[in-house]
């Protein structure tokens, strides 16, 4: 905070982790409120991020996920398809479901692949599908050709759980 000599007005400027911006101009009292109501924003995204992933996480119970995917061979296999539900979201519920029920951290793309074929998605190319949502950064890639690994980051496990609900809702119906 910086104090202007010619009178009792103070400045602040932040720049937050996440890319945004704050400045502000006036009395100190001004400016604590204005900080705390800025910070304060963010600090309401963090938890919600954090409740949808402990939703998530608690939804790793083996009775939920056996309403959506059934395991096998080291697949997962939608229960139902739904129009309502894209290639690229059932991708994610996949994705997801590898990673929560502990088994595999990672999906290798043709595991994927035949996931998603069985579960009845046929998408040319596996890597085109994704190739938004990796530049996106919901879908973290490694590996090349045959040999890739498809995990999701936080943005990514946001994306699976409204499309498990979504999915949800159809199968209810």
């Amino acid at each position: 905070m910086v104090k202007d000599a010619n009178m009792d007005k103070y400045r602040l400027r932040i720049k937050h982790p996440s890319g945004a911006e704050f400045e502000a101009e006036g009395s100190e009292d001004f400016i604590a409120s204005e900080k705390h109501d800025f910070l304060s924003k963010f600090d309401r995204q963090s938890s919600h991020r954090q409740s949808l992933e402990s939703s998530l996480k608690e939804d790793k119970s083996h009775a939920f996920w056996q309403n959506i995917v059934e395991s096998r061979d080291n697949l997962y296999i939608l229960k139902a398809k739904s129009p309502e539900i894209s290639p690229i979201e059932a991708s994610l519920i996949i994705i997801s479901a590898s990673q929560a029920t502990g088994q595999n951290d990672k999906i290798s793309a043709i595991n994927l692949s035949k996931s998603l074929k069985i579960s009845g998605y046929e998408p040319e190319r596996l890597d085109r599908l994704l190739s938004k949502k990796i530049k996106q950064g919901e879908i973290i890639a490694s590996g090349s050709k045959r040999n890739r690994l498809y995990k999701l980051n936080q943005k990514g496990i946001q994306n699976a759980y409204m499309a498990i609900q979504k999915l949800k809702k159809a199968i209810e119906s």
